[in-house]
């Protein structure tokens, strides 16, 4: 990442110039190239005019409080007092009592406390300060958590706030009394512009809330000033926390007007509590922004992407925060209302990474330095994540307008002082050394005298060299005489016989017919055979360019073309030349000369034939030995490079996640005392019967499940005591019958669907029927999302390796090596079938309706394709039960990798195009879907060795090494090397069974296959 830190500042204090000379020069060829279009400035989030962009329109959906933070610039300290030197940015008395300051320039630096009093624009601190000087910057913060919430028009006089509800994000709710409500108004602009924020399509709306006791009632109503409300609903509402949900597809058809969305309490005397509120419109992009934002950038296609929305009071705190925990924050003087709430900078990031720009980032000047740290290894983080080409930082905004004056800094050396020691800590936290490759600032300034820099002053003029961190003190001209092309007239052909009809050629070029290519150029009068004499390369390729063209004509001289053969008069046979004539003299003509040397050729394939004729006939021939031998040579390296090729793709995969799995592992995040997520275990079964019970008995026995889990079993078409030995083992069972949608993904649709309705869980963890789980997965992977998880995957292993030593090496390659090796990269770790867990929001934004046969690779490419991490669990497994039988393990193994080879046929173009077009967290996905099993992997790279072909050979060689290493790894990961190792040593009778499972595998992959349970035993296949 190459992070530029900008600041922009008034330097009133510059030594003149004195008369310098900057020499401009002109030139047809750009000076700069590559360089990125045009930047966007995203602006402010508002409610009322066109920068309603968040995809959820509510600001401040958590009802929380207030930020006040502002930039003090000391006059009249005291020690223990000090005063502001500006007094229009005066408050009322008590303002800023308790707050907290931090002291950013002067002597007095890194120093913070606490305010006791305020008086309009003096400060009493707790502790004294003797070094605080006139002058020095000092950084005021104050939160409010107490006061009602900004954002919101309260009606009534019963309006309080309180804890928040469980679970959530934020710090507080909104207390509603009888007869009171709360309104969010939008798209108030009204008939001047017209409706910015049309209500069509499908809207969700939610809203958690609870009532005293169970006579509260709560009203949702949305509608726009004079039409028909979109919603109006009055629902009774329990006592405890519950989410509320509506789904509505509203026609907005009718005039503009102001858009209101009110939550009222109109129960019979009954106290209600409303927290993290939403009202969205189905999107299909995975930002944190509408469509129409997304889509409109899209088109622009802006090179940089500014994040500048009245940042300047926030914290960083707040700017990483979800939109239910975030504040609203303010730096002016102003009432209550007078605030700010602004999307947050992680949602910022994730839009410039789909646009494909690179993010211009504002940071308050305010910040603490530990604040600069933080934001520093955050970038950076972003950065190495999203790919960004560069990533601008600003200090401050407009740091020389009166205007930002409450978060500004005016003094040019101040500023210098703030912003390098900000600047300082930035790069501390973003692991990069200062230095001018990176530091780099940009002075801006109006012109008020000719000694002064302004805006159109070169970027070569000395006072900016070192600023811009340019090395040469004289500015380069962009063209020189010596480089200088020479007119166009002046352009001769080369004296080269064989290239003397390239001038009509480059004439064409220079009279305008392909302006591609101009010859006036080196560049291309090297590309057009003519010789350029002013530099050594170009002679050089001149006279490579004149040995081929001598080493092709010397062969067509070998090698006649059968068009250039004359027929003899009467006769079928090709003859090259006329009779031959005998001279006089002992000196032969040219034409007997050169017809000697043809015949006489070894590689000729002219022969003489007798004939009755008087003149000789030549016949021509195809058919000679070395022509047969070129042919077979060719043949073979073709195929040679054709297999090596088809493993290519394999090769990189797995070298990537071979060398992800030896990276350190990042510290896994302990449980805290918080509230962990509440998940739902669920255990699709189809006829698992002999094997569920122990399942079932694994997974009770996790610790903390009691606390943290509910088990459920979905007994899906199932025609055996299934679901009786579940309920009995205390589980709950979910009976689902249905011939005609079969299969475990549509298990899974069911139960998520039904079990998403219950507000109370959280999370959704699949474990198989066969499975033994390990004793800490439930409090690991609640843990995980607990910490922000998206959805997880834990390690997914044998359950009797010693039984089956082969599937446990496999197993370990495919669901242990890989995904760990992927997760420590940042890609997607993937899901494997068993032993992952998706949150609710997840399944909210991408529902689970994959129905193919490998179900976990269709839902992963969706997440993928959503943006959408899988987090990999090494600290937790799952283990399940392998195919006693041989009938089993050809039907498993045809299964899996069927429907694989039906993914990669059904995906595999869409998957690329996306990835072509801007997606790049497909890459990695498409290496996997183009990756084959590691056994016909290495059939092709044994086949490729085999075959005589350089190219061939040397991609081989490298595939080997790359598998070599990944089993390797493989085998680091188990507890037997001894036997992992004599397992290697039975491949090559492996993969003759495997080359006879190839008609099976491509049998699986031409349909969707229903559900078939794989035989574990013998009597079970018996039965089957």
């Amino acid at each position: 990442m190459r992070l530029l830190l900008l600041t922009v500042c008034l330097c009133s204090a510059q030594a003149p110039l004195g008369d310098d000379i900057v020499d401009a020069v002109v030139s047809r060829s750009a000076s700069l190239r590559d360089v990125p279009r045009i930047g966007l400035n995203l602006g402010v989030w508002t409610s009322w005019g066109a920068e309603q962009l968040s995809a959820n329109v509510l600001m401040n959906p958590g009802f929380e409080g207030l930020i006040d933070r502002a930039i003090v610039v000391v006059r009249d300290p005291q020690g223990d007092s000090f005063s502001d030197d500006t007094d229009w940015l005066a408050r009322a008395p008590g303002v800023w009592n308790q707050a907290v300051f931090h002291v950013l320039t002067g002597r007095e630096t890194g120093k913070q406390g606490a305010i006791l009093q305020s008086n309009r624009t003096s400060f009493q601190i707790a502790n004294p300060l003797p070094g605080l000087a006139p002058g020095d910057i000092v950084a005021v913060t104050k939160t409010d958590d107490r006061q009602l919430p900004t954002q919101w028009w309260l009606e009534g006089a019963g309006h309080a706030v309180d804890s928040p509800r469980p679970g959530s994000p934020g710090r507080r709710s909104l207390r509603l009394l009888p007869n009171s409500a709360a309104a969010s108004y939008l798209d108030a602009i009204g008939d001047r512009a017209g409706k910015l924020l049309p209500l069509n399509g499908e809207w969700t709306v939610s809203v958690w809330a609870r009532a005293a006791n169970p006579s509260g009632k709560l009203r949702v109503q949305i509608d726009r000033s004079g039409a028909p409300a979109f919603l109006n609903v009055l629902i009774p509402l329990e006592t405890e926390w519950r989410e509320y949900r509506w789904t509505m597809r509203p026609a907005d058809t009718g005039a503009p007007a102001t858009l209101a969305v009110r939550f009222a309490n109109e129960g019979d005397g009954a106290d209600i509590w409303l927290d993290d509120a939403s009202l969205r419109p189905r999107t299909a992009n995975p930002t944190a922004f509408r469509d129409e934002v997304v889509q409109t950038l899209h088109t622009l296609r802006p090179g940089y992407l500014r994040d500048w929305q009245g940042q300047l009071g926030d914290t960083l705190a707040n700017r990483l925060a979800p939109a239910a925990a975030r504040r609203a924050t303010r730096y002016r003087p102003g009432g209550p209302q007078a605030t700010d709430f602004a999307y947050s900078l992680p949602d910022f990031l994730a839009l410039s990474h789909e646009i494909g720009a690179n993010p211009w980032v504002v940071l308050p000047t305010t910040f603490t330095p530990a604040e600069w740290a933080e934001a520093g290894a955050l970038l950076r983080a972003k950065a190495d994540e999203y790919g960004f080409r560069e990533v601008i930082v600003e200090f401050g905004n407009e740091n020389w307008n009166e205007l930002f004056r409450p978060a500004g800094i005016l003094s040019a050396a101040t500023l210098t002082e703030a912003a390098g020691r900000a600047f300082t800590r930035l790069l501390e936290g973003a692991g990069h050394a200062v230095d001018s490759s990176c530091f780099k600032r940009v002075v801006l300034q109006p012109v008020t005298t000719r000694n002064t820099l302004g805006a159109n002053t070169p970027v070569h003029h000395p006072r900016l060299r070192p600023l811009l961190g340019l090395r040469s003190r004289s500015p380069p001209r962009l063209l020189s005489r010596r480089s200088q092309p020479p007119p166009p007239d002046s352009i001769q052909p080369s004296r080269n016989r064989y290239l003397r009809n390239e001038r009509p050629f480059a004439q064409r070029f220079r009279t305008g017919r392909n302006r591609k290519s101009d010859p006036r150029r080196p560049r291309h009068r090297r590309r057009l055979g003519l010789e350029y004499h002013r530099r050594p390369a170009s002679r050089c390729r001149a006279h490579l360019h004149l040995y081929a063209r001598r080493f092709r004509h010397a062969r067509r001289r070998q090698r006649p073309s059968y068009q250039s053969l004359r027929r003899h008069p009467g006769s079928r046979r090709p003859q090259p030349f006329p009779p031959r004539r005998r001279c006089a003299g002992p000196v032969q003509s040219g034409h007997r000369r050169q017809l000697s040397r043809r015949r006489n050729h070894p590689a000729s394939a002219l022969a003489a034939e007798p004939s009755n004729s008087t003149s000789p006939r030549l016949a021509f021939s195809l058919h000679n030995q070395k022509e047969r031998q070129m042919i077979a040579e060719l043949i073979t390296s073709v195929t040679g490079i054709a297999a090596a090729a088809a493993t290519l793709p394999g090769t990189i995969e797995l070298a990537l996640v071979t060398f992800g799995s030896w990276l350190p592992a990042r510290p896994a995040p302990r449980p805290s005392a918080a509230r962990l997520p509440r998940l739902a275990v669920v255990i699709p079964a189809h006829n698992e019967g002999p094997s569920i019970r122990a399942c079932l008995h694994s997974v009770r026995a996790c610790r903390r499940f009691e606390e943290l889990a509910t088990l459920f079993v979905v007994a899906d078409n199932c025609t055996d005591d299934t679901a009786a030995i579940a309920r009995s083992a205390g589980a709950n069972v979910l009976v689902r019958n249905n011939d005609t949608l079969r299969g475990k993904g549509h298990a899974l649709h069911f139960a998520f669907t039904l079990l998403g309705e219950r507000s109370y869980f959280d999370a959704f963890l699949v474990v198989d029927a066969d499975t033994e789980a390990a004793p800490n997965l439930i409090e690991e992977v609640a843990t995980a999302f607990h910490h922000g998880a998206d959805a997880v995957q834990c390690a997914y292993l044998v359950s009797e390796p010693e039984r089956f030593a082969r599937f446990d090496l496999a197993l370990r390659a495919f669901n242990l090596v890989r995904p760990k090796g992927r997760s420590r990269l940042g890609f997607s770790a993937g899901i494997l079938g068993n032993g992952f867990a998706v949150s609710v929001q997840t399944l909210a934004r991408v529902p689970y309706t994959a129905d193919s046969v490998v179900e976990d690779l269709e839902y992963h490419l969706r997440l993928v394709e959503q943006g959408i991490r899988v987090r990999f669990l090494e600290s937790t497994t799952v283990r399940g039960a392998m195919p006693g039988t041989q009938t089993g393990r050809v039907t498993q193994r045809a299964r899996w990798e069927g429907g694989r080879l039906r993914m990669l046929r059904e995906r595999g173009a869409e998957i690329a195009g996306g990835w072509l077009f801007g997606n790049r967290a497909l890459k990695e996905v498409l290496l996997e879907l183009l990756t084959l099993p590691l056994a016909y992997h290495s059939l092709l790279l044994l086949t490729a060795l085999l075959i005589p072909s350089a190219v061939g050979r040397g991609l081989a060689l490298a595939g080997a090494v790359v598998l070599f290493a990944h089993l390797l790894t493989a085998i680091g990961h188990g507890n037997s090397p001894r036997r992992d190792l004599s397992t290697i040593l039975s491949v090559p009778l492996y993969l003759l069974w495997k080359l006879r499972q190839i008609p099976a595998t491509l049998r699986a992959s031409s349909s969707r296959a229903a559900w078939v349970r794989t035989a574990r035993s013998q009597a079970e296949a018996a039965r089957a």
